[in-house]
C-alpha cells in the first residue's frame, strides 16, 4: 500500500490518444476506446495516477500541430505532469524526426517519462537503439499509406469518377457517390448566373441580385440538408434579404470558369507538396485530369465559352499578356 501510494504521488501522468482515418480502416484495435483500455490497464498494473486524458480523433500523425497534442504539451509546460503515456509510438507521432526529438530532447529536459505502451518504451529504463528504427518504420508505413492513396485516386480519376466534394449546383449521386447530379436546391442558381453574365450583367450587379433574393452561397448551401440525406434534419427554404448568405465577386468568376458545369470532372488542380504536410500547391492546366461528358451539364458549351470570351476581355493586359 505504501509502494502504491508512493508511486502515486510521484507520477502524475497524461494519456494521449489519437485516431486518423487510415486508423479507422484497421478497425477496433486502433480505435480511441481500445488506446484507452490498453493504457488504463498499464496505469492500473504500475500504479500509475492518469490525471488528464487527451484526444485527437481523425488526425494524421505526420505532424503535431493537432488540437489534442498541443493541449497536452501546454498542460506538461505547467510542470504539474512528470508522465507522458501513448498506446505505441505511432501515437506520439509519425515523423521520425519529430517522435526522436521528443523522445530524446524535449521528454529528458522536461523530466517526464515516456511511455508508449506496445512497444514496450520507457524513458525511465536504458535507452534502446531500436526506437529510432521503429519511429522511422512509422514515418515509411505512412508514407506507403500516402502512396496506395494517391494511386487509387488516379485510377478514379482516369474512370472518370467524382471523388471530391460535389460543387455548388451538384450533389452526389445516391446510387453512385462517384456521379454527380444536378442539385434542385440551386442548379438553376449556376444557369442563372451564367446568363445574367452573357447578357452583360456585371459580377458586381450578380452578386447584388443573388443577396435581395436571398439566394444562399455555396459555402452556406454545404451546411444545407441533402435531398438524399435522411439523417439530418434541416429545413431548405430561402433567407430573407436581410439574412442572405454573402456572395463574392470571386466566388461568380470561380463558377464561370469551372467547366465542370459543362459536364466534365475536372479534377487535380492542386498537388501536394509533402505527403508530411497539408500545404498543396496549384497544377498548371495541362496536369488536369478532364474527363468529358461524364454528368448532366448545367450549361453548354456556347455559352460557357461566350462568358469566357467576356471574362478575359474585360480582364487588364501587361505587356501583351494577361495577368
Amino acid at each position: 500500500m505504501n509502494e502504491t501510494l508512493t508511486s502515486l504521488k510521484q507520477y502524475l501522468a497524461i494519456a494521449y490518444y489519437r485516431l486518423s482515418k487510415e486508423d479507422i480502416r484497421l478497425g477496433e484495435s486502433e480505435s480511441i476506446e481500445n488506446q484507452r483500455s490498453i493504457i488504463r490497464n498499464y496505469c492500473e498494473q504500475n500504479h500509475i495516477f492518469i490525471a488528464h486524458e487527451f484526444i485527437d480523433d481523425g488526425c494524421s500523425g505526420l505532424n503535431t500541430d493537432r488540437a489534442g497534442f498541443m493541449q497536452a504539451l501546454q498542460a506538461l509546460e505547467t510542470g504539474q505532469f512528470n508522465m507522458f503515456i501513448t498506446k505505441d509510438l505511432s501515437r506520439l507521432s509519425r515523423n521520425h524526426i519529430e517522435a526522436d526529438k521528443f523522445i530524446e530532447e524535449y521528454f529528458p529536459q522536461k523530466g517526464i517519462r515516456y511511455v508508449a505502451v506496445d512497444d514496450g518504451v520507457d524513458t525511465l529504463k536504458e535507452y534502446d537503439i531500436i526506437i529510432p528504427f521503429k519511429n522511422l518504420f512509422n514515418e515509411m508505413s505512412s508514407r506507403d499509406t500516402s502512396k496506395k492513396v494517391t494511386n487509387a485516386i488516379r485510377v478514379k480519376r482516369e474512370r472518370g469518377e467524382y471523388y471530391a466534394s460535389a460543387p455548388y449546383g451538384y450533389i452526389k449521386d445516391p446510387d453512385d457517390n462517384m456521379h454527380l447530379i444536378p442539385d434542385p436546391r440551386c442548379d438553376w442558381v449556376v444557369t442563372k448566373i451564367f446568363d445574367l453574365y452573357k447578357q452583360g450583367v456585371g459580377v458586381t450587379d450578380i452578386v447584388w441580385q443573388l443577396e435581395e433574393d436571398g439566394i444562399p452561397s455555396p459555402l452556406k448551401m454545404r451546411g444545407w440538408k441533402n435531398p438524399h440525406d435522411s439523417r439530418k434534419n434541416k429545413s431548405v427554404h430561402f433567407q430573407t434579404p436581410d439574412n442572405a448568405p454573402d456572395w463574392k465577386k470571386s466566388t461568380i468568376y470561380s463558377i464561370l470558369q469551372n467547366e465542370v458545369y459543362l459536364g466534365h470532372t475536372v479534377l487535380g488542380k492542386t498537388k501536394r507538396k509533402d505527403f508530411k504536410k497539408k500545404i498543396s500547391c496549384k497544377r498548371p492546366k495541362s496536369e488536369w485530369h478532364i474527363a468529358y461528358n461524364t454528368h448532366e451539364a448545367l450549361v453548354s458549351q456556347e455559352t460557357f465559352d461566350a462568358c469566357l470570351k467576356r471574362k478575359y476581355a474585360q480582364r487588364p493586359k501587361s505587356n501583351g499578356a494577361y495577368k
